[in-house]
C-alpha cells in the first residue's frame, strides 16, 4: 500500500509502479495512470477579527489574523465605503494580513470589510469593521523628521531628503547663513519618505538648510539646521 499528500483537491496526479523481489530484482515499470483527487467544498476560514487603527486623520490600517483552509489560502480580497452610502469600493488583493489604506475623509464613518479566499478560489465570509476617521483637530502631534540629509551635490544644486514618521508635507529653507533667506516651493504630496531638489546654487559655497513638515492637521515640524558645500567651478 502506498500513501501520498498533503495533494491538492481536484487535482490529477500519474504515477507509474515497479516490484522489487527478495533479491532486489526490479520488474519494468507499470503503464502511467492517473488519480484525480476529491474537489474542495470547504471554504477558508473567516479573517476574524478586522481592526482598525487610525495613522492619522486621513490615514487607516487595516489587519487581521491570518484564515486556514485545507487547500492553501491564496490572499485577501477588501473593499470598503463610506458609512453613508451603499456602494463599495474594491482595493487590491493581497497577499498580506495587512494593508494600510489613504487618503480618507477626516472625522468620517467607514465601513471596511475583508475575506480570504483559497488556492481553487472558494471565499470566507465577509468580516466589517465599523470605524470612524479622526478630526483634524483631534492630532495635535506634530510629525517626527529624521534621516536628514543632502545628496547628488552638483556645482548649482543639491537633493535634500529625510523620512518623517506619518503622512506630511514637503520643503526647505536655505541660504548662505542659518538666517536662510530662500525657500522651495511647498510641495503638498502627503508622503514618509521626502526629496527636495534645490537648483541656481553658488558653485564653491556652503549652505545651510532645514527640513520642514505638516501632517494634514497642519502640525508642523522643522529639523535643526545642516549645511553642505557645493562644487567648486
Amino acid at each position: 500500500m502506498f500513501a501520498d499528500g498533503p495533494l491538492r483537491a481536484s487535482t490529477t496526479y500519474y504515477y507509474v509502479v515497479q516490484a522489487y523481489d527478495g533479491s532486489g530484482n526490479a520488474s519494468l515499470l507499470s503503464a502511467p495512470f492517473g488519480v484525480t483527487t476529491a474537489p474542495d467544498t470547504t471554504p477558508p476560514s473567516a479573517p476574524y477579527p478586522v481592526n482598525v487603527t487610525a495613522l492619522s486623520p486621513i490615514k487607516v490600517r487595516l489587519w487581521w489574523n491570518p484564515s486556514t483552509d485545507n487547500s492553501g489560502i491564496a490572499g485577501y480580497e477588501m473593499e470598503y465605503r463610506k458609512a453613508s452610502t451603499p456602494v463599495y469600493t474594491p482595493l487590491p488583493f493581497s497577499t498580506e494580513t495587512v494593508y494600510d489604506l489613504s487618503p480618507l475623509d477626516p472625522g468620517t464613518y467607514y465601513v471596511f470589510t475583508v475575506r480570504a479566499k483559497d488556492v481553487v478560489g472558494l471565499v470566507s465570509g465577509w468580516i466589517s469593521k465599523f470605524f470612524q476617521t479622526p478630526t483634524l483637530a483631534s492630532d495635535t502631534t506634530p510629525p517626527v523628521i529624521s534621516a536628514l540629509q543632502s545628496q547628488a551635490i552638483t556645482t548649482t544644486g543639491a537633493t535634500i531628503s529625510w523620512t518623517t514618521n506619518e503622512d506630511s508635507n514637503s520643503r526647505v529653507e536655505y541660504g548662505t547663513t542659518d538666517s536662510y533667506g530662500s525657500s522651495s516651493t511647498l510641495d503638498g504630496a502627503w508622503v514618509q519618505s521626502h526629496s527636495v531638489t534645490l537648483a541656481g546654487l553658488v558653485p564653491g559655497t556652503v549652505y545651510h538648510y532645514r527640513a520642514i513638515s505638516a501632517d494634514v492637521s497642519g502640525n508642523t515640524t522643522v529639523s535643526d539646521d545642516s549645511t553642505l558645500s557645493t562644487l567648486g567651478p
